[in-house]
């Protein structure tokens, strides 16, 4: 990709490479949007914002993974190990222009002391003598009769298809697979996200193909201790896992196309729909996404605009009015409200075309607002 020292603008063209090695989430978005999962096994940077939410979920991983290595074993060790990490993710934060608004991460992340509580609840020895009956039921054995071993690399034969497997439990009975959610781990109707369900096949599948057993159980395990089975055949993961090559393959082929430039290229390779794009950080490059919402108006896609500036205005408060004639919805005229040029650097230049993302909409048709995740792009 073009490196800029002014990241706020967007680059030209992305050059990428064919697929090597996909893991299970790279699958689940080849899937949904086949650009936004080719990006994503590329490492493309993204080019919105990283919630503090999903930052704090990196913390606590890495922060149970220390326990495994006998860093953690009191709370003092764990009160430090936690402002280590914190610390260390904030420092990256404020090299990143996207990132650097959300510190402190202790008043941008949701729940962050309670999460910090349940971390510690999760890790403390006396955790053990919590765990309800059925608990133990949906664990088969005590503790103390099985062998775990953590953070486990599996790959396929072919080396296309891989994972990190969080916990082997080795029992009397058979292998339990286990992954660490620190996340919501039930969908809106009350089951497993099927996102969950389809990564735990994926890693049983890997697991065959490498051990040549399956699992005999494939758990999930939240921060309060509980652990939520998925019931699985390996005809199911089978289907998965196949799948997930053939997906790779047609990735692959698609990159070769296209001359592993992407960009103005991206058409036939992104599935612009509202839903896929609302949480894509890649859609200020899309050009299928800007051109799928001026041609099907949907009030479901996210809160952008992209066009010419019509008219700036600082205000007596420092923030900047400005009307701009959005090319995606149609020539509508929008009028976005509460921006600062230390938050949207792009302000300072004299540029007339600008994108705008994830504003606030107000009450009256056309007017928007800055939030928190609201990005500025020059174009």
């Amino acid at each position: 990709m073009n490196i800029t020292e002014r990241p706020w603008h967007l680059p030209k063209k992305i050059e990428i490479e064919k697929l090597r090695r996909i893991s299970p989430s790279s699958i689940r978005l080849l899937k949904i949007c086949p650009l936004q999962g080719i990006l994503t096994a590329n490492r493309v940077p993204n080019f919105l914002p990283v919630s503090p939410n999903a930052i704090i979920g990196s913390i606590l991983h890495k922060i149970i993974e220390s326990r495994h290595k006998g860093v953690v074993k009191s709370w003092e060790d764990y009160s430090a190990i936690w402002d280590f990490f914190v610390d260390e993710a904030e420092k990256k934060m404020m090299m990143a222009w996207l990132e650097k608004r959300f510190v402190p991460l202790s008043i941008s992340a949701k729940m962050y002391e309670v999460k910090k509580r349940k971390c510690w609840n999760f890790l403390s020895p006396s955790l053990l003598n919590e765990i309800s009956d059925n608990q133990f039921d949906s664990m088969q054995l005590p503790f103390s009769e099985t062998k775990k071993t953590n953070e486990i690399f599996l790959e396929s034969k072919c080396g296309g298809i891989c994972g990190i497997i969080d916990t082997l439990d080795d029992t009397k009975k058979g292998i339990k697979l286990i992954d660490l959610k620190t996340g919501e781990i039930i969908d809106e109707v009350g089951n497993i996200k099927q996102e969950y369900r389809e990564q735990l096949k994926i890693y049983a599948s890997l697991y065959h193909e490498n051990y040549g057993s399956w699992p005999i159980t494939l758990e999930i395990l939240d921060l309060s201790g509980y652990y939520h089975i998925i019931p699985y055949s390996p005809d199911d993961c089978e289907a998965l896992f196949k799948e997930a090559k053939d997906l790779m393959g047609k990735a692959n082929s698609a990159i070769q196309e296209k001359g592993m430039v992407l960009l103005s290229s991206s058409a036939g390779i992104a599935s612009p729909k509202p839903e896929t794009c609302y949480y894509c950080t890649y859609r200020p490059i899309c050009d299928s996404y800007w051109e799928a919402r001026q041609k099907h108006p949907d009030p479901k896609w996210p809160f952008d605009v992209r066009g010419e500036i019509l008219s700036m205005k600082k205000l007596g408060d420092g923030s900047i009015l400005c009307k701009i004639q959005d090319s995606s919805s149609q020539g509508r005229i929008s009028t976005i409200r509460g921006l600062f040029e230390s938050k949207h650097p792009g302000l300072l230049e004299k540029s007339k075309k600008f994108t705008m993302l994830s504003l606030y909409k107000e009450n009256d048709e056309g007017f928007f607002k800055d939030g928190p995740f609201t990005t500025l792009y020059i174009h």
